[in-house]
């Protein structure tokens, strides 16, 4: 009866509703969210966010610039689009990182039946993939976008490539194909995408299908042709691989000590022992690893049980639900010392969450009601950990309360009182507030120097643009002598005389207090010390253009674009030389 047919087709879409609603109850607010901290830099680095003439200029550019070995140009398409057509606003970004995310959660649900799980429980799945804790900074921030995006499109993949191996494998898996070109468009992670193929493969073992050799040239083919396209937008054959490197040389015991409680701490993620937080510093040295290993091998302990309970129920979901894991994890763990200053972070997790939902199902086939409570509590405490990204303000008070000695958190909460003196009409709340400001900037420099990452942690905050320096110089320039504002540098100077970090952040708080021959000296010993460093070029150009060198102005400016083509600061400058 036509009747009972379209019953059933709205049967169908139910489930799919209602993680919608599910997701949009969860982390709807966040779309009233504002840009906030890595948005900010985004904006004045990305050409993506200049208007849609610069939307080509995006895509063939790498995603942070070229001193990062990431390029992104769906993500960076997104994002131009979505700025621009949002009038400048983030709700349009906001809304495509929700759109993402529910596409995501409903290819769960589609997954889990794939491989095996009845409706009940894939729907529980799916629903707790969508609402743990660890997805909230990926669905909040706009800077995270690419996580769900590419969660979204290596999700789609492995759906496809079952769907394809389930048709018989006749012709061509065109729909995989272009999820995994999706994937790997919207971050270099989506290259990961092809262990699960793996996985799926040993667990499909008994299944052969035609096609399958075919279909691995395919794939082969889209990652050489990946692989060419980053060679020319790097401009080299390594393709930007070699980029990002923090430079920790750690000795090989130490090496794997680190790996070891990033993958441990990592399975630990959901549990909130480690807080909802982006700005997790890591144990100083092998001793402090050492000591803080045990709750983290606590929860991969507890972890190994319930994936051990989950294989016995089915053994095939959790196999695919490890592999999963590990693969999306693979580059932290692999390169520790190019995933950033802060590499503990909840975003990194968002693909991994696909295995809690599998073990969950999995080890909780006999118990649903229970793997439904799991989900109603991550849903309420992820709700309740959206607002933290409403607007810079929100950020910094929700990183004080978790983490206040954490030295990022205490640049962005300098600034933040910058802005407040700035604002204030009432002189002795004024300086109240400088005083503030450069109190939470010492004690940033200070904490600079205690973890593992300290050298390009120290570089991310406070340079390539110095702006930490700046705004200490800013707040002692309204309290104390000028000569008091260098001398803060001094025990940082003392300490790493040859840190480029400290000497262009040391030279741009003597330029703001128009000392230029401390500026002068402190930009040139800079690149002394790195004659790849087009910052301290750059800034000695234009010293030298304000005193009316222009020769010396040109020769430094020029030099700056050789070092970076791409520095638009240096290009305008030179321009105005001739």
């Amino acid at each position: 009866m036509p009747g009972d047919a379209q019953i059933h087709s709205i049967r169908g879409w139910l489930p799919g509703l209602a993680l919608a609603a599910l997701v949009l109850a969860v982390f709807g607010p966040a779309l009233a969210g504002g840009y906030v901290d890595d948005d900010l830099d985004l904006m004045t680095t990305s050409p993506a966010f200049r208007g849609p003439g610069q939307l080509v200029a995006a895509v063939v550019s790498p995603f942070w610039g070229y001193e990062l070995p990431y390029w992104r140009p769906l993500t960076s398409l997104v994002m131009g689009l979505g700025h621009w057509l949002g009038g400048g606003s983030p709700w349009l970004l906001h809304a495509a990182a929700l759109l993402a995310h529910t596409v995501a959660t409903v290819l769960v649900r589609r997954l889990l039946r794939q491989l095996g799980c009845s409706a009940p429980l894939a729907w529980l799945g799916a629903a707790s993939f969508a609402v743990l804790p660890t997805q909230v900074e990926a669905v909040a921030w706009v800077a995270a976008l690419a996580d769900p995006l590419a969660g979204m499109a290596t999700l789609g993949c492995v759906s496809a490539w079952l769907r394809w191996r389930d048709r018989g494998g006749a012709r061509a898996p065109w729909a995989a194909w272009l999820w995994f070109v999706l994937a790997l468009a919207a971050k270099e992670n989506g290259l990961f995408v092809l262990p699960w193929l793996a996985a799926i493969e040993i667990v499909r073992r008994q299944e052969v299908v035609p096609g399958r050799r075919r279909a691995g040239l395919g794939f082969a083919a889209l990652v050489l042709s990946w692989y060419g396209a980053r060679c020319l937008v790097f401009g080299d054959l390594a393709a930007g691989f070699d980029r990002g490197d923090l430079g920790l040389g750690l000795d090989a015991g130490t090496g794997a000590l680190l790996r070891l409680y990033l993958g441990a701490a990592f399975v630990g993620l959901p549990s909130g022992w480690f807080g909802i937080t982006p700005y997790r510093s890591i144990p100083p040295d092998a001793a402090a690893l050492w000591r803080a290993l045990p709750w983290p091998l606590l929860a991969l302990a507890a972890a190994v049980s319930a994936w051990r309970v989950a294989r016995r129920h089915h053994g095939g979901l959790a196999f695919v639900a490890a592999v999963g894991f590990a693969a999306s994890l693979l580059p932290v763990l692999l390169a520790p010392d190019r995933a950033g200053p802060w590499p503990l972070v909840d975003r990194y997790a968002y693909l991994a969450a696909f295995a809690y939902a599998a073990v969950l199902v999995a080890a909780g086939a006999t118990r649903p009601w229970l793997a439904a409570v799991l989900v109603l509590v991550a849903a309420v405490v992820s709700a309740a950990h959206v607002p933290a990204w409403r607007d810079q303000d929100a950020v910094v008070a929700a990183a004080r309360r978790r983490v206040p000695r954490h030295p990022e958190v205490l640049a962005m909460a300098g600034h933040q009182a910058l802005a407040a003196a700035e604002r204030a009409t009432d002189a002795a709340a004024r300086n109240a507030a400088y005083r503030t400001a450069h109190d939470h900037f010492v004690a940033a420099l200070r904490g600079l120097q205690r973890p593992l990452y300290a050298a390009r942690a120290l570089q991310r905050t406070i340079g390539p643009s110095a702006r930490l320096g700046q705004a200490l110089a800013a707040a002692y320039g309204r309290l104390v002598p000028a000569a008091a504002a260098l001398a803060a540098f001094a025990p940082l100077l003392q300490e790493r005389p040859d840190d480029t970090a400290v000497l262009l952040a040391f030279g741009a708080a003597a330029a703001s207090l128009d000392d230029v021959r401390t500026a002068e000296q402190a930009w040139q010993r800079a690149f002394v010390v790195d004659p790849a460093c087009d910052q301290a070029a750059c800034n000695l150009g234009r010293l030298y253009l304000l005193a009316g060198q222009r020769e010396a102005a040109r020769r430094w400016l020029t030099t700056t674009l050789r070092l970076r083509p791409d520095n638009q600061l240096a290009a305008s400058l030179l321009q105005q030389l001739r």
